[in-house]
């Protein structure tokens, strides 16, 4: 969203859907090592090369943070590799890389197979919880011109989540069976849970992602308006975004 903001597209966030939350109760993506290898801390990163999802998505955002919290300069100090989240375990089991990047269900399936360890997670590496996934829509079609549109995808959302909390063994078997998911479902993957989120607790984080992409990571050649961003005539707390839910990953 704020590369596009960057570069002249002109969208409005509408709602969130899920967060990079820390705590106990909650999953958070996660970096990690062999268990048995080098790498004890990020500074052992010195050297070495950090598998990522992609270049300039968020998995690198945060590899770069936490590279960069234990002084080490990414490119410079460390590489920073793009592949695919199914082959990240072996990657690193086999030292193709020094450490990488874990969502669910990888991350729990990793855990199971066991000789990994964490390193950092995305909120350790930026320093506080955030947004992941927000619903975005087009200035052409904004959503104080189609109020019904916008209103109508809430209660979608919020009752395909409430189902599926509430019957989750069944919905991970539907999804396999489905085969809109490529992975094996297993019954240790961490389960979505929901918690109210409104934009008034956004604001501070797109600020912070904005400034660190300018001044640390020199991705934006401009700062970028991260107000115009939000959409407040769907995101005011008398609005269905209110109600809207928000998913944390719970452990």
């Amino acid at each position: 969203m704020i590369f596009a903001r960057a570069q002249g597209v002109d969208m409005k966030i509408v709602a969130s859907i899920c967060l990079e939350a820390a705590g106990k109760e909650w999953f958070s993506t996660t970096y990690m090592v062999k268990d048995d290898g080098p790498v004890r801390t990020a500074a052992d990163l010195r050297g070495g090369t950090v598998g990522v999802v992609g270049i300039k998505t968020a998995t690198d955002l945060w590899a770069r943070a936490g590279c960069l919290n234990a002084g080490i300069v990414p490119d410079k100090d460390a590489k920073i590799f793009p592949m695919g989240f199914p082959g990240m375990g072996d990657a690193v089991r086999t030292g193709k890389i020094s450490a990488g990047t874990f969502v669910e269900p990888f991350y729990s399936a990793e855990i199971a197979r066991g000789g990994l360890r964490k390193l950092f997670t995305a909120v350790e590496a930026v320093g506080y919880d955030h947004e992941l996934l927000d619903i975005l829509v087009r200035r052409q079609v904004p959503s104080r011109r189609n109020p019904d549109a916008v209103r109508a995808s809430s209660p979608i959302t919020v009752a395909v989540t409430k189902y599926y909390l509430a019957n989750i063994t069944q919905a991970k078997s539907d999804l396999h069976k489905s085969g809109l998911c490529a992975h094996r479902s297993t019954s240790t993957s961490r389960t979505p849970t929901e918690a109210r989120s409104r934009c008034s607790r956004r604001r501070r984080e797109p600020r912070e992602l904005s400034r660190f992409m300018l001044e640390k990571l020199q991705w934006l050649e401009k700062p970028v308006n991260v107000p115009e961003m939000i959409d407040q005539a769907t995101c005011r707390a008398d609005r269905w975004y209110d109600a809207h839910s928000s998913l944390l990953i719970k452990r």
